[in-house]
């Protein structure tokens, strides 16, 4: 199978499970790794917000490059030390950011020239009803390696559009599974926010904008 030589990733900030208060700072943090991946190189080709943009519960930014190269160092949990007033302010917020390989874009239509055939005798009884002729194929979807075998008619020609068919479907299949997997990777990168040991700590300026971002809790 041929490597994706422009890979997509979802790069997800989320609250997790937590209050409203802490989705403040998603839509800061938000905002702040989009720019961090935009300068590394990347290119954001779709954001999706879960919620109130404000105060959204996650966003999703779909990436196209090396991202576990660029942004590895901004993935796990967040914090937010924040200069709350009175005795029972809560002075701490978590936040995390997890990066998954994004779900595949639906299979555009099977093109023949993508298709590698290769006749040979389909098989049977012996005696007068053997297929002597090479009427049975073998086709190869070449990008994505997938194969297949046809040889129910005595036609190649038939069995060459049984084949292109059962491709088609496998293709279909594939790309069922494979979106399956990213969003339930998706799924847990979203609910699996530890509280401890966090990659980045911030804080509030007096404009409300996120200010540090340093590795020390």
């Amino acid at each position: 199978m041929s490597a994706n030589p422009n890979p997509r990733w979802s790069l997800i900030v989320s609250a997790g499970d937590g209050p409203e208060e802490v989705r403040a700072f998603v839509a800061k943090l938000a905002e702040v790794v989009a720019e961090a991946a935009q300068t590394t190189g990347l290119a954001v080709v779709h954001t999706r917000i879960e919620g109130d943009p404000a105060r959204p519960r996650s966003v999703t930014f779909t990436l196209t490059g090396d991202a576990p190269t660029a942004l590895g160092g901004w993935c796990g949990t967040h914090l937010l030390i924040h200069s709350a007033r009175g005795p029972r302010a809560r002075r701490r917020w978590f936040a995390g950011v997890s990066l998954s390989p994004a779900p595949p874009a639906a299979p555009q239509e099977l093109r023949p020239e993508e298709v590698t055939f290769t006749a040979s005798r389909a098989g049977g009884p012996g005696g007068q009803h053997v297929n002597k002729t090479a009427s049975a194929v073998r086709a190869v979807h070449t990008p994505s390696g997938l194969q297949v075998r046809a040889s129910a008619s005595r036609r190649q020609k038939d069995n060459r559009r049984e084949a292109l068919a059962r491709l088609s479907a496998l293709r279909r299949e594939d790309h069922q599974t494979q979106t399956q997997t990213t969003q339930a990777q998706a799924r847990l990168g979203h609910h699996q926010l530890i509280r401890g040991a966090p990659v980045r700590s911030w804080t509030l300026d007096p404009h409300g904008e996120l200010r540090g971002g340093s590795a020390d809790a």
